[in-house]
């Protein structure tokens, strides 16, 4: 079950760029920074903060929570202990 770290808003995270991502996992070096730098909604020079957390942020988590990406399935899932 994923339990997304971002559902809060306080994992967001800024690049120098203006683009909002909903957490740090999502780096520079992830394929899924696409999904968040080629989209104006979470850009801030186009999008105002308060939509990106009230609206995008909201639509994000609920779409990560039926269909994650990877680093979510990495990062927010609970680990099963042996």
């Amino acid at each position: 079950m994923i339990n997304p770290k971002c559902e809060n808003g306080c994992e967001l995270f800024l690049t120098s760029r203006g683009t909002m991502r909903p957490c740090f996992w999502i780096s520079e070096f992830s394929e899924e920074r696409k999904i968040f730098d080629d989209n104006d909604n979470w850009n801030l020079n186009k999008t105002s903060f308060k939509k990106i957390v009230e609206v995008h942020l909201k639509e994000f988590i609920e779409d990560i929570k039926k269909n994650p990406l990877k680093v979510c399935i990495n990062e927010c899932t609970e680990k099963h202990k042996d």
